[in-house]
């Protein structure tokens, strides 16, 4: 075996489809928020003609997305082949609930590695997870913003395990105590996950403030759009903190 076997990769096909899914995620949050509020929401009167509010970026997102995962599965399936033929007594399935793929135990070195590498995976999520309960109690955000953060976490389990084993095929590698895992993980860990909150915090209020004022300006065009025509209208703001014009 060797740092190209697919089964040391495994960690590697599983990052990519976080990724995608974390790109892709955006647009489809987007088009579940229009069906929950009606798809009425989409449409607005513009100098007397209806027009469609065609939100650019989560279209983009939802075909853009669609299109990475088609060829994200093409690829995953076309290799798994590949490795079930050439490994007949290694194979591995293509969804596995039980037993992830990237868990190697064929002798006892290697059932030492996927040891220590899991030990590292959940000290990761016993002390980020309280940190995330914290930010999402705290912070009343968009859910997309908490989609990011468990697919983050993800992408940060697969890498910590992908590591390990890449360690293990160089020079380099120990096989640590638990106790040492444990420190030298969380001096690594803790100020990467603090960063990533803080940049969040920042980043997702500041574009729901850019968003929202375009949205009222839309609204206010909508509105004198109509008065324009010679209708009358209102506004008014919904149980959800949208606004709504109604033209009659």
């Amino acid at each position: 075996m060797t740092k190209n076997d697919f089964r040391v990769q495994f960690p590697l096909w599983n990052i990519a489809l976080w990724m995608i899914l974390m790109f892709w995620s955006f647009g489809i949050v987007y088009a579940v928020d229009i069906l929950a509020e009606g798809v009425d929401s989409i449409y607005a009167i513009v100098d007397g003609e209806l027009t469609i509010k065609w939100h650019y970026p989560a279209l983009f997102s939802m075909i853009v997305g669609l299109l990475l995962l088609i060829a994200f599965f093409i690829a995953y399936f076309r290799r798994l082949n590949k490795h079930n033929r050439e490994n007949p007594a290694l194979k591995i399935s293509a969804f596995s609930f039980f037993k992830p793929g990237e868990f190697l135990e064929d002798d006892e070195l290697l059932s030492q590695v996927t040891e220590n590498a899991a030990k590292k995976v959940y000290v990761l999520y016993s002390q980020a997870l309280p940190l995330i309960i914290f930010f999402i109690m705290i912070f009343p955000f968009n859910r997309y913003a908490y989609i990011v953060i468990m697919l983050l976490m993800l992408i940060v389990h697969n890498a910590l395990y992908y590591r390990e084993f890449r360690l293990f095929f160089s020079d380099d590698y120990q096989l640590e105590s638990a106790g040492n895992m444990r420190s030298n993980w969380l001096r690594m860990i803790f100020p990467v996950i603090l960063t990533v909150i803080i940049l969040i915090s920042i980043a997702i209020p500041s574009y729901q403030i850019v968003q929202g004022g375009k949205d009222q300006q839309e609204k206010l065009q909508q509105f004198e759009s109509c008065l324009d025509t010679g209708k009358s209208a209102t506004m008014e703001i919904a149980q959800n903190g949208k606004t709504i014009v109604t033209c009659q």
